[in-house]
């Protein structure tokens, strides 16, 4: 157990110097869906197994619609989004 926290916090710290801010931001907001998710199930489900599946599964899709944005942005840069107030 120790021995996992003194690894995971190296190795967390070494891909926090070298991973850019944009990448950083979206992995934690995918942990924070996850999360989410799986506190909002288990609340409403016996079930953990089942939580569980349910949590990963909404991560996987809030994962994948984050890479599809990213690569967008990637592909179309002089695209903006422009919000006007009417």
């Amino acid at each position: 157990f120790i021995p996992g926290i003194v690894i995971g916090t190296f190795i967390g710290s070494y891909l926090a110097n070298h991973l850019p801010p944009m990448v950083m931001k979206s992995i934690f907001g995918v942990m924070m869906v996850y999360v989410g998710a799986y506190m909002l199930l288990l609340l409403t489900t016996t079930n953990t197994a089942k939580a569980i599946g349910m949590a990963v599964l909404a991560t996987v899709m809030t994962g994948s619609i984050v890479a599809v944005s990213r690569w967008s942005e990637r592909r179309n840069p002089n695209v903006e989004i422009r919000m006007t107030n009417q």
